[in-house]
């Protein structure tokens, strides 16, 4: 219908009948829209973007008249009475809320007529009961409402905190129970421990106070268009009086003396923040005070445009916790947005994508309206850049951002493999600059696959069971339930090595299902689920994959074999597993020993233990050997072969240890390669005393390995199940830290000689223990090419907690103790820790356990000496890979004063990327007259002032006009000046790029947003409408980039590989 020839109000009246949802359960929904009939998507969307373009969402519940909640649009007003009839109701029917729904339409300012739209309601039916999170918190749900623009079935979770006591960011709900095959999360942030998608909700001022509620959209694709059901858990800091502290905070600018750096109050409007999260703003005085974690180690203050600081804390429990934070004028201020690319879901982009529509996304989930769009770049999954693709795309009206010539952007993105990432930065009206990034993979390969009953039990339901799949060495995890007869699917997935994984609990006894399959294809997957009661070798597997290739049609080229390579047997020998006296004596252990054999295809082996009744611990020992290390390895060749080992049992088939990993993945996951190409011998102990309580058990030990990409240099595993237990570290991990890092948290900062790290880095320690015993000591050191460095030696104290029978914190870093190291020059690009665990026997004996942990990343402070310039940050703020360190010492000639190059352990001050010790920032390479030399901001404003002075040279007065002449001088010089430095730094071939002005702020007069980029580049500018000609002629170079926030300085970026 078109809606001119509709009258000016339109009115509905909703007579509405249902069977409602059981008591406790979140409400049916009906939605209504109008519809754009040839874009499918909202005519008149709705200025609450939680109503997904919706004019109104009415929720309905059995025994109440039901909630009515109005989304008003710009262009219509919604009002609703309630209908004054009533309407019989039947036996069997609940008949609620004849509504009187009134809509009033208005033309669109500058159009002609409304435009042909579609009127549409949307019901879906309810969702699972509202739950609570350990009295501290309620959960209530909204109905559905469909999401024209995601594809999702989008509901409001309300979260209100019924405690006393404030709860803290991060703070996010957990998704689980999805009750329907093909519903999936679409803007979760990550998984938990069980694969469960979880949703990140934002907090004002990063707080839920008491009776305080937090509304957080969770969306669901629906790709079988099914009812379901689920369930959520909301988790996030207490902030106990035990555990936290009130800190009042002053804010300062830089004085510009080091010696004392407090300057001027900063004033009103520097945002706080904690680990990414805003936790106040200061007032008129620049002063604020909020309430913090204990724990929390360093605060991050940021105003716009340009003004960033960094403070240390020491927090106190108690009264009496202040800090002052000092403000610099060189930083990169962003305001907040995420990116969202339409087409991605999961972190999936279809190989075969006809269009690619990128958003940035506020804080109330609406579309930033982006008036111009600075730069949109791609990069791998190290952060290096695949190129430049901002000319391939354009604003909307609304400020999203398509792709107008797709066969264009196809052909610069189709083809890459592994994690992508886009970055955009744009500007809004207000000229705030956003810069947010969003990562997809590239999809080729349908998954299908069916569940089997196993011999043990052929009656077993196959029907709503779990099943994971993963892409391993990536962060792609997705997720589905099986139908009735086993059949499941998964969304496309890319290349690579798929995990499988499903788990039910049936007739007393657990099954498991698990399987790991190279994709290069679409699959049909069979998935035997087994118990501790079948034999893994003999159940059937009748997996479609990829038709076996000839060993002759090996890969070629960057992934050929070497020809030295090319024999067969070749594995590097396998050190004997330990045969230490457990604690209940010497049972006869159960070993698997398995070598990889054809391409594809796995080499498993299985065995039992027997356990006897009231066993107290069991203790896994395994060892992986690989031939491809090193050198396939350490060059991430397809050859990325595949291993794994389980154990479980007991009555119910309990899995007790599942681990699987691709031998690429271990230069930095856990376990890593040593020297020999081993793991060493690496202990697991647990506790069945449970599983053993009542009768003796049987324990399953299963072991595979696989080649792949051919059948040559295999990788294999030995690994040993027996009774008893000893003192062991069975795993570390680093626990998190207080503060953001574009890294991936593998890089720690290794002080010079005889100094301490400001900021500490804890780990968690997964320890076993014999009964009766007690920690007395863990020791902790740094090994680095050879040398080493006592971190700290210490009872359980400060550095050292015990959390419990089986957990240990501990700092890592040098706190207590000063660094040995010799850091001048860096001796190395690769670190590991030491950890010895020191105990007492319940009869006085001593025991000790050793594990090394290897995968991380050193960085060193720069070379002495070097020119520096504005605030330096507490921590340092110029910390180096040792790649980075020797390219400085080697090119001095090509630097100016150095600014920052990055925070301690890769920490964030202020500025995108700067995480892994390859990005530098320095000062301009022309200096104005009347600019500070410790502030690139300064120096910026000076060419501004310039620049505006130019039509001065037209003046009739003589004064005026020698000004502008001399500003024309000097802007000149400001060109030639930059061009000759930018094109000595990007003939160095480890300069991947450079990044300078674009525009700037206070630069109102002079025409365009990249005003600066032009004047550099061809020597032209507008200023108040007339355009000037510096008769410098054009310059081109391919590494420079105009971005956004770096008009006060120069921007080096390193090859950050190692």
């Amino acid at each position: 219908m078109g809606l001119p020839a509709l009258a000016a109000q339109i009115t509905f009246t909703l007579d509405v009948t249902h069977i409602g949802p059981q008591g406790g359960d979140a409400p049916d929904a009906l939605s209504l829209y109008f519809l754009d009939p040839f874009s499918g998507l909202p005519q008149f969307p709705s200025s609450d973007p939680s109503g997904a373009g919706a004019l109104f969402r009415l929720d309905l519940h059995r025994s109440e008249m039901g909630e009515l909640t109005i989304f008003d649009a710009a262009d219509v007003t919604v009002s609703a009475r309630p209908g004054t009839h009533s309407v019989p109701e039947p036996s069997s029917w609940l008949l609620v809320l004849p509504f009187v729904l009134l809509f009033a339409l208005r033309r669109r300012a500058g159009c002609r007529a409304l435009a042909l739209c579609v009127l549409a309601l949307a019901g879906m039916p309810h969702l699972a009961r509202a739950e609570s999170l350990n009295g501290l918190v309620s959960i209530s749900k909204s109905g559905l409402v469909l999401n024209r623009l995601t594809n999702t079935y989008d509901s409001v979770i309300t979260v209100t905190n019924t405690s006393s006591t404030p709860i803290s960011a991060p703070f996010q709900l957990t998704v689980s129970a999805i009750s329907a095959a093909g519903v999936t999360v679409y803007n979760n942030n990550g998984v938990d421990t069980q694969d469960n998608p979880t949703v990140a909700a934002t907090l004002e001022m990063g707080v839920l106070r008491p009776g305080a509620k937090v509304a957080v959209p969770v969306k669901f694709v629906n790709r079988k268009q099914r009812a379901f059901n689920f369930s959520l858990v909301a988790s996030g800091t207490i902030l106990s009086t035990a555990s936290s502290t009130q800190l009042a905070v002053r804010a300062f600018h830089y004085s510009g003396n080091p010696g004392n750096p407090r300057g001027a109050a900063a004033g009103a409007g520097v945002k706080l923040s904690v680990n990414g999260v805003l936790r106040a703003v200061t007032d008129a005085s620049g002063q604020a005070s909020f309430l913090l974690p204990l724990d929390v180690q360093s605060l991050s203050a940021r105003r716009a445009p340009s003004y960033v600081g960094t403070a240390e804390l020491d927090l106190r429990r108690g009264a009496g916790n202040s800090v002052d934070i000092i403000l610099s004028d060189d930083g990169e201020v962003y305001a907040d947005a995420a990116l969202r690319i339409d087409q991605v879901q999961h972190l999936l982009l279809p190989n075969s994508f006809s269009n690619l529509t990128l958003r940035l996304i506020g804080l109330n989930e609406s579309t930033v309206k982006v008036i111009d769009l600075a730069t949109v770049e791609l990069f791998n999954s190290i952060g290096q850049s695949l190129g430049d693709l901002t000319s391939l795309f354009a604003l909307n009206a609304d400020g999203s951002i398509m792709a107008p010539d797709m066969a264009a952007l196809r052909s610069r993105i189709v083809g890459k493999s592994g994690r992508l990432t886009l970055a955009v930065t744009g500007l809004d009206a207000q000229e705030n600059v956003y810069r947010a990034t969003a990562s997809f993979h590239l999809t080729r390969n349908a998954v299908r696959g069916s569940l089997a009953a196993p011999p043990s039990f052929p009656g077993l339901q196959l029907g709503g069971i779990r099943i994971v799949g993963k892409i391993l060495n990536t962060d792609v995890v997705v997720s589905t339930l099986s139908e009735a007869d086993g059949s499941f699917d998964f969304p496309n997935l890319p290349n690579g090595n798929l995990s499988i994984s499903a788990e039910t609990f049936q007739n007393q006894r657990y099954y498991y299902g698990t399987g790991v399959f190279s994709l290069a294809g679409a699959v049909n997957l069979n998935i035997p689920l087994l118990s501790s009661l079948d034999d893994a070798a003999a159940a059937p597997v009748l997996n479609t994959l990829e038709a076996p290739a000839a060993e002759e049609e090996r890969i070629v080229g960057y992934n050929a074999r070497r020809p030295e390579d090319m024999k067969t047997g070749q594995q590097p020998a396998l050190p004997l597993l330990d045969r230490r006296m457990r604690q209940t004596g010497m049972l006869v252990p159960a070993a698997v020993s398995v070598i990889a054999g054809l391409r594809n295809v796995p080499s498993t082996q299985t065995v039992k233990l027997a356990v006897p009744k009231g066993t107290a611990k069991v203790t896994l020992s395994y060892n992986v050997a690989s031939a491809e290390y090193p050198y396939y390895i350490t060059q991430q060749s397809v050859y990325n072969d595949v291993w794994g080992i389980k154990v479980f049992g007991g009555v119910q088939g309990t899995l007790l240890f599942d681990l699987t990993r691709q031998i690429n993945t271990q230069l930095t996951q856990a376990p890593i390669w040593l020297s020999d190409g081993t793991t060493g011998i690496i202990e697991k102990t647990f506790d069945v005393r449970a599983l053993a309580r009542d009768s003796d058990i049987e324990l399953t030990l299963t072991a595979f390995a696989t080649n792949i990409g051919d059948s040559q240099l295999p990788t294999s595993v030995n690994a040993r199940i027996e009774v008893g237990g000893s003192l062991s570290i069975n795993s570390v991990a680093p626990l998190d830290d207080s503060w953001l890092a574009y890294n991936d948290k593998t890089y720690y900062s290794v002080p010079e000689s005889g100094r301490r790290n400001a900021f500490q880095r804890r780990n968690t320690f997964d320890v076993t223990k014999p009964e009766g015993s007690s920690i007395s000591s863990l020791k902790v050191e740094l090994l680095a090419a050879g040398a080493s460095s006592i971190v700290l030696d210490e009872a359980p104290g400060t550095n050292v907690s015990v959390v419990d029978d089986k957990t240990l914190h501990s700092t890592v870093t040098f706190d207590s103790q000063s660094s040995t190291i010799n850091s001048v020059p860096p001796s190395t690009n690769a670190i590991q820790y030491r950890y010895t665990l020191r105990a007492k026997a319940a009869d006085g004996s001593l025991l000790s356990a050793e594990k090394t942990d290897t995968g991380k990343r050193p960085l060193w402070r720069m070379p002495s000496g070097l020119p520096r310039y504005s605030l330096r940050e507490p921590g340092g703020d110029d910390w180096t890979s040792q790649r980075t360190y020797n390219w400085i010492e080697a090119n001095l000639d090509l630097l100016r004063a150095i600014n920052d190059i990055s925070g301690e352990h890769g920490k964030d001050l202020g500025h995108a990327s700067h995480g892994r010790g390859s990005d530098i920032d320095m000062y301009h390479f022309y200096t104005f007259q009347g600019a500070n030399a410790g502030s690139g901001t300064s120096n910026y404003q000076q060419l501004v002032a310039r620049v505006k002075d130019l039509p001065k040279q037209r003046s009739s007065n003589l004064l005026q006009r020698a000004q502008g002449l001399a500003a024309l001088a000097e802007v000149t010089a400001w060109i030639l000046a930059s061009r000759s430095g930018l094109d000595a730094l990007a003939a160095n071939a480890d300069v991947l790029q450079i990044g300078y002005i674009r525009g700037g702020p206070g630069s109102a007069g002079i025409a365009g947003a990249d005003w600066g980029y032009r004047l550099l580049t061809t020597g032209l500018v507008t200023v108040d409408g007339v355009e000037y000609d510096l008769n410098v002629g054009g310059w081109a170079n391919a590494k420079y980039h105009a971005w956004a926030n770096h008009h006060h300085h120069i921007h080096i970026a390193l090859d950050p590989s190692d």
